[in-house]
């Protein structure tokens, strides 16, 4: 930011370098590196306030089918992902079958609604498609407190 605007920035600038680009509706679909970033800022998060979040996996089940109707199949479920989801909730494709959802707030049984929520409208969008998918939803609590707990045991061996 200081080479594009030297050392003294205004709000303006601080806007402009900001908000470069247009906000856009929906749900943020971003790369690996990007959404594990997010999931670890809001791990911390959940440490300070205590606050749920929970990772829904969506995988494309039908396996056997040729990498181009995969591809069409993942479109279209990222489609759905994008106008289903809320504002900004970050996702990732993982591979070839398989998205991460993070579902900021959400409880490993409100990621159950929004999974059939997510399915319904899926249905409702692509009636013919022939994608079948699995959904998973994971409170990242738990996954949180194993982390912690493997890192404790870790501190108590080394002291043994």
């Amino acid at each position: 930011m200081q080479e594009l605007y030297g050392s003294e920035t205004s709000e303006d600038d601080i806007h402009t370098f900001l908000l470069e680009k247009e906000q856009e509706t929906g749900a943020f679909c971003c790369d690996n590196n990007v959404f594990r970033e997010i999931v670890n800022l809001h791990m911390r998060e959940m440490r300070r306030n205590d606050t749920p979040a929970a990772l829904m996996i969506v995988r494309l089940a039908n396996r056997s089918i040729d990498p181009e109707k995969r591809a069409i199949y993942m479109k279209q479920m990222e489609v759905t992902l994008l106008n289903e989801l809320r504002a900004g909730d970050p996702f990732t494709k993982v591979g070839a079958n398989l998205f991460w959802v993070l579902l900021p707030g959400a409880t490993g049984e409100n990621g159950g609604l929004v999974s059939r929520r997510v399915f319904n409208r899926f249905q409702k969008e692509y009636p013919k498609s022939g994608a079948a998918y699995t959904f998973k939803s994971l409170d990242l609590r738990h996954i949180h407190m194993s982390a912690e707990d493997k890192a404790a045991e870790k501190t108590e061996r080394r002291k043994a």
